[in-house]
């Protein structure tokens, strides 16, 4: 859907930037003001393609500079780039209004074809409470399990009846300082 809406503005705007050039020429001489009209308006709707709202907003900024440039071109005074100027600093410094404004219109999730998504719905079964396992006394030590497998193979643990047959670990004497 994205694809398709921004192929629908760029014709648009290609419609517009021909019917500027038509216009222009039907004057029998080259006119900048309808240029820049043309152009600006080009801008503006070629960037509602695109599902940005920072875009859009840069096609605005865009736009009446374009429209500021015609003024130019038609007044001859220098005073329309004062006005821009100010224009500008004006929009710079309501960015966040402005986005916030087209947010609140619904424009970038007409543009980005979004619906509005309900809040996360309540899980279906809530999740049992921790229950601890019952307890037990330690009477007996610990006691190993009496047999143990690896691969396939099953082994059992050697019993030791006291713990005189249990093993010994052989520790090394001490050895006598060096001369």
């Amino acid at each position: 859907m994205y694809q398709n809406r921004q192929s629908i503005t760029r014709s648009i705007s290609g419609a517009i930037i021909l019917l500027g050039l038509v216009l222009i020429f039907s004057f029998g001489h080259f006119s900048l003001p309808i240029f820049f009209v043309a152009l600006a308006f080009a801008t503006f709707i070629g960037a509602l393609g695109r599902p940005n709202l920072r875009s859009i907003y840069g096609s605005m900024v865009g736009f009446f500079w374009m429209l500021i440039l015609a003024l130019f071109f038609l007044t001859h005074s220098w005073l329309w780039f004062l006005v821009g100027a100010i224009m500008s600093v004006v929009l710079g410094s309501l960015i966040r209004p402005i986005l916030a404004v087209l947010l609140g219109i619904g424009l970038f999730r007409v543009l980005t074809n979004r619906q509005s998504q309900p809040p996360y719905p309540p899980p279906q079964q809530p999740y049992p409470p921790y229950q601890p396992p019952p307890y037990q006394p330690y009477q007996q030590g610990y006691q190993p399990p009496e047999m143990y497998q690896e691969g396939e193979d099953h082994y059992y643990y050697p019993s030791y009846s006291s713990e005189s047959e249990m093993p010994q670990a052989q520790y090394p004497q001490e050895m006598p300082p060096p001369e």
